[in-house]
């Protein structure tokens, strides 16, 4: 039951007196197997400020796992349980920062080590990271947070199967996201710079680590 807002109620005059309605919502339920193996993971929140289309998207990832059940939900933690099968989609939520499966250790997911890194002395930041990776190799006006791009990707259940296409491209920034989730991505622009820029992001994703290296030693001896 809700209550109806005076600029929300219907034209109809035999109803302009109503204040609130009821709602009937209709969920059609995911299959659960007790046979298969399941296992109680707790995931951990990010240690900054959530925006509420981010509780969303983070909420949406978690459902999108298959047979997943939900146990809890605590503000900066949930509770689940889901197949063992399914454990190593864990590592790649993006609107958490680490999970722990029963008893064991807590892991970190693949989001926490891109924007805190992976040593143990780093801690997690109080500010969401945008620019990590190759995302901060250049402003780019009209560029989303790319949180957003992994959140759906998630949600959708794009894996190294899919095709992504962007036929608005910008700097990349979707691009490299399906790149990192191991689809195949292929995008265009209008503007020449978008292009070369997206391009120049995922050549470095395809770059071994050693030779950027010796390729930076060497741009900044000549100076």
């Amino acid at each position: 039951n809700r209550n109806i807002a005076q600029s929300r109620k219907s034209f109809n005059l035999t109803n302009s007196r109503l204040k609130n309605e009821d709602l009937v919502v209709f969920r059609k339920l995911r299959k659960f197997s007790s046979n298969q193996s399941s296992l109680s993971v707790i995931l951990y929140s990010h240690s900054y400020n959530y925006l509420p289309y981010e509780k969303k998207l983070a909420l949406r990832e978690v459902a999108a796992i298959p047979q997943i059940r939900y146990v809890s939900l605590k503000p900066n933690e949930i509770s689940i349980t889901l197949p063992k099968k399914y454990k190593s989609k864990l590592k790649d939520l993006v609107y958490f920062y680490s999970f722990q499966v029963g008893n064991g250790n807590i892991e970190k997911t693949l989001q926490a080590k891109l924007e805190n890194g992976t040593t143990s002395e780093i801690r997690a930041k109080k500010k969401q990271a945008t620019r990590y990776g190759v995302h901060g190799l250049h402003d780019y006006k009209g560029k989303f947070n790319p949180q957003i791009v992994r959140g759906i990707l998630n949600t959708y259940g794009i894996d190294s199967s899919s095709r992504v296409l962007d036929p608005f491209c910008g700097s990349g920034t979707t691009l490299i996201e399906s790149t990192i989730a191991g689809s195949q991505s292929i995008g265009w622009d209008l503007n020449p710079f978008a292009i070369y820029l997206s391009n120049a992001k995922i050549s470095i994703l395809h770059s071994h680590p050693d030779k950027l290296s010796i390729l930076s030693k060497n741009i900044l001896s000549r100076y």
